[in-house]
């Protein structure tokens, strides 16, 4: 097994685990997750009644791409080329959070730390799915 395998392995293993949790969070327990987030992200929003009733929708989201991550990740031979929608997902992110920045630290209290610091996390998975996907070709 090559690093850059066992790289894109633990990285794919982590981001499929974080949208399970944050789905399952989401999804059974909306209230809660707004202190689950305010830990994880500085998560601070000013209005909550409408969020946690998003809470539900996105979870089953999270929930879908984590267990989509798990069958990339078990099959991850035969399956390597799923790692581009995920790459994109990646991608958009970091645009979002780039591209709003200071909207984030101004509505949501996020700060600029936390959210850099999201952003690289996420270039980073950008860079290790990218690198195994030319490796596989």
């Amino acid at each position: 097994m090559e690093i850059v395998e066992i790289i894109t392995m633990v990285y794919l293993f982590l981001f499929s685990i974080y949208h399970v949790i944050t789905g399952i969070v989401s999804i059974f327990f909306p209230e809660f997750s707004l202190k689950f987030y305010k830990v994880l992200y500085g998560f601070n929003p000013r209005e909550t009644k409408q969020l946690v009733m998003t809470f539900k929708p996105w979870g089953n989201l999270a929930l879908a791409v984590g267990f989509i991550g798990f069958m990339i990740l078990f099959n991850l031979d035969q399956f390597y080329f799923l790692l581009l929608p995920l790459t994109l997902l990646l991608v958009i992110r970091v645009w979002y959070r780039s591209a709003y920045g200071e909207e984030i630290k101004k509505e949501w209290g996020i700060s600029s730390g936390q959210n850099w610091r999201m952003i690289f996390i996420q270039i980073l998975g950008i860079i290790i799915y990218l690198s195994y996907i030319v490796l596989k070709i």
